[in-house]
């Protein structure tokens, strides 16, 4: 009888562990979150009083971190109206990302900052709280200069509180920016 079960227990440890592998609940109860990639920032800037408008843009489509960058071009003593889109140009079609950005404004903020002298860049743009989203700006160049302006994008569930260090970035860009007659 020993040589008997001897023989079966084996196949029996084979069963059982197949058995116990095969029933294995592989359901995740929390599905994976889909992170969008920003892989383009675009610029546009217009005055119609002087009739001057402006485009400037970044673009990363490896995600490598070396982004294809076209400088911005202004006059000086303008005060420009702008607006910003966010793409992902890897996915066809396209994906606006700014349309999600718009859904979910009390949980976006888009910060800028620049190293040019005389420019100041200010969101006009408010979300159902009040608080500023940054679509939509104005920018204003008080004099002639360079320098970079810098664009983040900060994703800010339930903290939005205007602090660039509250929450996840989303993308953080710098675009090169000249102020010239």
């Amino acid at each position: 009888m020993k040589k008997l079960f001897r023989s079966y227990l084996p196949a029996l440890l084979m069963g059982s562990l197949l058995f116990s592998t095969a029933c294995k609940d592989d359901d995740d109860p929390t599905p994976p979150v889909e992170t969008e990639m920003i892989t383009t920032v675009q610029l546009n800037l217009m005055n119609e009083e002087k009739g001057l408008s402006a485009v400037a843009s970044w673009r990363d489509l490896e995600g490598d971190g070396n982004p294809d960058t076209q400088a911005l071009t202004l006059k000086p003593n303008v005060t420009y109206t702008g607006t910003i889109t966010f793409l992902d140009e890897n996915k066809n079609p396209v994906e606006n990302i700014t349309e999600e950005i718009e859904e979910e404004a009390e949980d976006h903020q888009v910060f800028y900052s620049s190293t040019a002298p005389g420019l100041t860049i200010t969101a006009t743009d408010q979300d159902a709280n009040q608080r500023p989203v940054g679509l939509e700006y104005t920018l204003v160049t008080t004099s002639e200069g360079s320098g970079n302006i810098r664009i983040v994008l900060k994703h800010q569930p339930g903290t939005k509180n205007g602090n660039i260090n509250t929450g996840d970035t989303d993308v953080d860009v710098i675009i090169p920016v000249t102020v010239a007659q």
